[in-house]
């Protein structure tokens, strides 16, 4: 899939020489702010360099654990748009090199940590983290209005969905006080808390995207 991705991106160049363009949109949506440096090939289809990110803090609970997040999102697409009526209207297919990644630290609720369904005193645990992270590529469908076929300012939008599947991992370490087999059974209380995660946030695989722009053709 890499070598797909850069191929693709030397096609993209080489056909620039051929192309009218470039343009330059700065845009914000669910994938966070970004550029989108685009050619149109013909009236009928374009290509876009699609660049994304955003940083923000969470507070969720999960099993009866309270994490404090961080949400990194980091995508680069590569896009190509085929506008069947030779407009603004166009559908969009491509692929997204994905970097998005949710990051947490676990604090206990009430003086205790629930995992598996087994209470453990907070003493007992020296912490609990976890991390979910997706394929590092992303593939991406979609439609919006926008060309770079004529010159001029430009107002775009994009709605399509971007398949990242989810994977979630937990790490804990015990505390100092509890004994080895106390500490092997929440480390197995711990994995299977895991996967039952990683059950639940497989519902996120599909992951939508809206997106809004201006800018410029030149």
């Amino acid at each position: 899939m890499r070598n797909a991705l850069i191929f693709t991106f030397s096609l993209m160049i080489s056909a620039n020489a051929l192309a009218d363009g470039p343009g330059l949109i700065v845009k914000a949506g669910t994938l966070g702010a970004g550029l989108d440096i685009g050619w149109a090939f013909n009236k009928s289809f374009g290509g876009r360099i699609s660049l994304n990110a955003f940083n923000y803090d969470d507070t969720f609970t999960e099993s009866n654990i309270e994490y404090d997040g961080e949400v990194d999102l980091a995508t680069a697409g590569l896009l190509l748009d085929w506008h069947p009526m030779k407009g603004s209207f166009r559908l969009t297919g491509g692929i997204y090199a994905n970097n998005n990644e949710l990051t947490a630290k676990g604090k206990p609720t009430g003086g205790f940590f629930e995992i598996n369904g087994v209470q453990y005193p907070a003493s007992a645990i020296g912490s609990l983290s976890g991390i979910v992270d997706f394929d590092s590529t992303s593939p991406y469908l979609g439609l919006g209005f926008g060309t770079m076929s004529k010159s001029g300012l430009r107002f775009t939008f994009d709605l399509g969905v971007l398949y990242q599947k989810p994977t979630a991992t937990l790490n804990v370490v015990c505390g100092a006080s509890l004994p080895g087999p106390a500490c092997a059974q929440l480390q197995s209380d711990v994995a299977a808390e895991q996967a039952q995660l990683n059950e639940d946030i497989d519902d996120y695989r599909f992951h939508p995207v809206v997106a809004i722009g201006l800018g410029w053709v030149f």
